[in-house]
């Protein structure tokens, strides 16, 4: 009789092991694509005026231009790419996508991925993740307020410190 009133317990240790054990690898697995976005403060050395070779090749609308960066190879990029569509869509501006190639082949250089780059009159107004949080996601968005003109910063936003879904370049 004591086998049998031991069992049950024994069969919810094995599976309470087992689900620690899932979680411990999903954790070490997603670790990589999640932290601060700019560790070691590389966005401050970003130039505040709009390069002249993004400058020629971006869209300007309303004296603003919006440029996305984003690296196919990076996890992130998946919600990322819904995410800035959604963001599109709910802001009415059109957001610019460019590799990480492109953007480096302009002379610049993103601590990570993925990112966007704002400039209002020529002049860098935020640069930073698109989202907080362990997912790319709209779910938690930094920048439809911004966009939608209901929040407002008074300078430049070096948007380094955020947690966020990201891929270090």
């Amino acid at each position: 009789m004591s086998a049998r009133t031991n069992s049950p317990w024994w069969a919810w240790g094995l599976l309470l092991g087992w689900l620690l054990a899932a979680l411990a690898f999903l954790w070490q697995q997603n670790q990589p694509y999640y932290g601060t976005f700019d560790p070691h403060q590389q966005l401050a050395a970003l130039p505040t005026q709009l390069p002249a070779a993004i400058a020629d090749k971006l869209p300007r609308q309303q004296g603003e231009q919006l440029l996305a960066v984003l690296d196919d190879r990076c996890y992130c990029s998946l919600n990322a790419r819904r995410h800035l569509s959604e963001l599109s869509q709910q802001s009415g501006r059109r957001i610019e996508s460019w590799t990480v190639a492109q953007l480096q082949q302009a002379g610049l250089r993103l601590p990570a991925t993925p990112a966007l780059l704002w400039w209002r009159q020529g002049k860098l107004w935020y640069v930073g993740p698109l989202a907080g949080g362990a997912v790319c996601s709209s779910n938690n968005d930094l920048l439809l307020p911004l966009l939608r003109g209901t929040q407002h910063l008074p300078d430049t936003w070096r948007n380094g410190e955020t947690a966020a879904c990201r891929c270090l370049s």
